[in-house]
């Protein structure tokens, strides 16, 4: 992971934000601890109801989830370390919203095979009380393969206190040159998975919230590409601006005996 501080700067209709740190995780990974910006960006009040946002950033698809080990944000291309140099378009209404955004992928950076670029459309409709619905599409293209992402994501609760997070996702991706492509395939082959996370929790006490995950991964082409991950966690809000998050998943993917486990613990603070 990293360790970073966010910064932000308005002058008159423009914000400049950035982040200093540096790359943590194990010993043994690419350039590690050194400097990193992890984003940085210029963002732009146009009017009142929509922005132009253009730098280095996450692509705004599906849910916003602080685990980027999450099945629909790794294997989707949404994880750890993957911001990329995008421009970004966002108009507001009052119950709706609208981003069209294009990556470039990392141009700061000889192109990877798996460096992608992109064009992504997210609608999100803001429905009674607390809900909302999000509907993305994105086409992406890199050295070695093409993709067309299509998925949903929402939130709805069922009571004051019970709630529930979802997302689904279809993922078509065809392989162009399946050598140092990142394990997406051999080459000239064509995959078909689709992607589910769901979150039910429950606010027991003022600021404590208990959730249960199940997490899952299914490939229409293999009836071995299954893998599903339940797990449990703990949110705590004690505060304004202040967060601490524990969680646990279990992993077991069909095609193999050994289960894996996951757990991780966030604290964040934010002003």
């Amino acid at each position: 992971m990293q360790n970073n501080v966010e910064l932000g700067f308005k002058y008159k209709d423009v914000m400049f934000v950035g982040t200093l740190g540096s790359q943590e995780g194990p010993s043994n990974i690419e350039n590690h601890r050194e400097f990193l910006s992890e984003r940085h960006y210029v963002l732009f009040d146009l009017t009142q109801t929509s922005r132009l946002r253009a730098g280095k950033f996450r692509v705004n698809y599906g849910i916003n989830d602080p685990n980027h080990n999450r099945f629909i944000k790794r294997n989707l291309g949404f994880g750890f370390n993957s911001e990329r140099y995008n421009v970004e378009y966002s108009q507001f209404f009052e119950d709706y919203e609208l981003f069209v955004n294009y990556s470039f992928g990392r141009i700061d950076l000889s192109r990877s095979n798996n460096d992608e670029r992109s064009a992504l459309f997210r609608f999100t409709h803001y429905l009674n009380g607390k809900s909302r619905l999000t509907f993305n599409y994105l086409y992406g293209e890199s050295p070695a393969s093409n993709r067309s992402l299509l998925g949903v994501a929402g939130v709805s609760p069922f009571t004051k206190d019970l709630y529930i997070v979802y997302e689904l996702d279809y993922e078509n991706r065809n392989v162009i040159n399946g050598e140092g492509s990142g394990g997406f395939g051999p080459p000239n082959s064509s995959t078909d998975n689709i992607y589910t996370h769901t979150r039910v929790g429950y606010e027991f006490l003022k600021g404590f919230k208990a959730y249960g995950i199940f997490d899952m991964i299914f490939n229409i082409d293999s009836s071995d590409g299954f893998t599903k991950s339940p797990g449990i966690g703990l949110q705590w809000l004690p505060a304004p601006h202040f967060e601490l998050q524990v969680e646990y998943q279990n992993t077991k993917i069909k095609s193999q005996s050994d289960d894996t486990h996951f757990g991780f613990i966030m604290a964040h603070i934010y002003y």
